[in-house]
């Protein structure tokens, strides 16, 4: 999980093959993209196609006997974005401005403090991390300063073999114990509840892929 501070957006949209505060929910931003086709004697054009971000409410996810298929297909599916937005989370909001609260603290640490954050070993994937990655020209982005970490395991493994063939996986968290040890409770609940809700999303696409493998072996299958 990363922290980002240079720039604030309260959209959180839970994206498959990884991990706007308004009563408590995620992601009530809405994703758009236009095709267009026209032919080059300009006799006509296509209309634009705009397609929405597929949005699921928190009580909804957690009722495990609903069928939310339909919704999965439509925002994972050949002809979705990939997003799935979920809504009116239980604590998102308070959780996510406490931990906002705390970017410019960490980003005013002394520089010192700031340097012993960081893990060059992790490729700068754990701890304090700022114009350590590049821009599409080469250049160093020093636009913004970038924390990260484990949000459930400080230490991911003690196997010495995996931390070092993954390092950027693997490496222990880096926490300011001593200069802002309020940081890793605030992260630390946050990413956990993050995490929790991508479960219980996960369950509903593990749903959802049984069944149609079913009806794909059995024609005449129905729940």
């Amino acid at each position: 999980m990363v922290f980002i501070f240079s720039h604030v957006d309260p959209s959180l949209d839970i994206i498959p093959a990884s991990f706007r505060p308004s009563s408590c929910q995620f992601a009530v931003r809405r994703i758009s993209f236009r095709v267009s086709c026209q032919k080059k004697s300009s006799e006509f054009e296509t209309p634009y196609r705009t397609i929405g971000t597929v949005s699921i409410s928190y009580s909804d996810l957690k009722d495990k006997r609903r069928d939310l298929s339909p919704m999965i297909e439509e925002g994972f599916g050949p002809n979705g974005l990939g997003i799935i937005s979920v809504s009116e989370v239980p604590g998102f909001s308070d959780l996510r401005q406490n931990l906002l609260n705390l970017s410019p603290r960490i980003a005013s640490l002394p520089n010192e403090v700031r340097s012993q954050l960081e893990d060059p070993e992790s490729r700068y994937n754990f701890g304090w991390s700022h114009g350590k990655e590049k821009l599409e020209s080469g250049k160093p982005d020093t636009y913004k300063g970038s924390f990260y970490a484990n949000p459930v395991l400080d230490v991911p493994t003690t196997d010495a073999s995996l931390i070092q063939r993954y390092p950027h996986y693997c490496r222990p968290n880096i926490w300011p114990i001593n200069d802002l040890p309020e940081l890793e409770s605030a992260f630390k609940a946050l990413g956990r509840l993050i995490l929790d809700v991508g479960l219980l999303l996960a369950y509903h696409c593990d749903h959802y892929g049984i069944v149609d493998i079913l009806k794909f072996l059995f024609p005449s299958f129905c729940l």
